[in-house]
């Protein structure tokens, strides 16, 4: 399970997400929508990237206007039966982003 992320703003990082149902692999079924919601902090109402699907991609333009520090994320299944699960909580070090500073620029 994943619990932090490091990201080097304006860089690439792609993570593949497994879904586990009862210990099984969970296949998404037609309908199923997976969110990633990031944010500064918990208690902000808007997130600052959201990406969808169980492949992870954050490409360069996503982080590039963002500040370097720590961020929070959670990841949310919605089922098409209208069911919703929280996949990875957004509570303190257990879902965190570290965006860091990159050496190169170019």
């Amino acid at each position: 399970m994943i619990k932090m992320i490091s990201i080097i703003k304006g860089r690439t990082k792609r993570l593949r997400l497994t879904i586990k149902a009862g210990g099984e692999d969970y296949s998404l079924q037609p309908g199923d929508i997976v969110l990633t919601t990031v944010k500064r902090s918990i208690y902000d109402d808007e997130p600052v990237l959201v990406k969808t699907g169980v492949d992870i991609v954050f490409h360069p333009q996503d982080t590039m206007s963002l500040e370097p520090g720590d961020y929070v994320y959670d990841i949310v299944l919605r089922m098409a039966s209208g069911d919703i699960y929280t996949i990875i909580p957004a509570n303190g070090g257990y879902s965190d982003i570290k965006l860091l500073r990159g050496v190169y620029n170019g």
